[in-house]
């Protein structure tokens, strides 16, 4: 392998990128999400190029198929991994393809080389997805009076990390046309938006008591959940029902309308439809008041004999 660019890469290396003084680098906070996002594609647990396997310490630091270890703790310098993600020469640089490193991403990177590429043992095999989440505690921002929901707290959180300001808010028009679009789907008639105008008379705790009264009176109550739209229950069964079986009692899973395919059973899909919204009024469901529940419905197809028979 051609060692080129040795001068700047040195000069590279010695650049003081952006990296907070003394900082610790955190290897699941600050290095993993850059190999993910940069690196296991091709040196990860279903690919090793190179001979360079980057999904545990103890790879990672065996010398690749050039004889040169990627990674050496405590020297930034002579591991392999930050010469190629520096290296200006298209046919060694890293990644090969698509968006390079950042100077932050290097500068973490090299920092965290140098600090002795500390690298925790896995205490849970399983991917992210198959864990229980877990409820965290809504994190302390600075500009607390922007925040409305705990959802709020969580993204003004990210904006202040990244000294990035919430965006300003939409005029009161498009606020009320983006809530019944949202909502149902429908732009709001000339009417609702002079109602909403009239709620919000320009000052901003009205318009947020306007804006809330909306989206209450239009949102499940009124669109969703009532009893007399055909639509939405059908829709849900119906693809709960390929879900488990391959093919919806509609084949058109994303169409309902005029051109869509006629139910193969339409009265199995009414019937999964109508105690999808109602439930039987037998005991159990007048104690659980059970009606629209996604789980009931989802567990009352996987006990029936329909669902036991061997696949073909």
């Amino acid at each position: 392998m051609k060692r080129t660019h040795g001068l700047g890469f040195a000069l590279l290396i010695a650049l003081p990128l952006p990296v907070c003084g003394g900082e610790t680098i955190d290897f699941r906070k600050d290095i993993e999400p850059i190999m993910q996002k940069h690196c296991t594609r091709c040196h990860g647990a279903e690919k090793r190029k190179g001979g360079l396997l980057l999904n545990a310490r103890k790879a990672a630091l065996l010398p690749a198929d050039s004889g040169r270890a990627a990674i050496v703790p405590g020297d930034a310098h002579k591991s392999e991994l930050l010469r190629r993600v520096l290296s200006l020469d298209k046919d060694e640089r890293m990644p090969p393809a698509g968006d390079r490193l950042t100077a932050s991403e290097i500068a973490r990177l090299r920092a965290w080389i140098e600090q002795g590429a500390a690298w925790p043992e896995a205490k849970n095999t399983k991917h992210w997805a198959y864990l229980a989440p877990v409820r965290p505690a809504l994190p302390s921002v600075q500009k607390e009076g922007w925040a409305k929901t705990p959802i709020d707290c969580f993204v003004l959180a990210r904006l202040e990390k990244e000294k990035l300001a919430p965006a300003p808010a939409a005029e009161t028009e498009r606020l009320i046309r983006r809530v019944y679009l949202d909502l149902i789907g429908l732009p709001p008639t000339p009417a609702e938006v002079d109602d909403f105008l009239k709620d919000v008379n320009a000052k901003p705790p009205a318009l947020d008591l306007a804006y809330e009264k909306v989206a209450n009176r239009l949102g499940l109550a009124r669109w969703l959940v009532d009893a007399k739209n055909p639509l939405v229950a059908r829709v849900t069964v119906n693809r709960w029902w390929a879900e488990f079986f391959g093919h919806g009692l509609v084949g058109t899973l994303e169409d309902f309308g005029s051109q869509s395919d006629a139910p193969t059973h339409a009265e199995l899909l009414d019937w999964l439809a109508v105690e999808f919204m109602s439930p039987a009024r037998t005991p159990a469901a007048l104690r659980l008041n059970n009606a629209w529940s996604m789980k009931r419905i989802r567990r009352l197809i996987v006990t029936s004999a329909t669902y036991l028979p061997r696949q073909t």
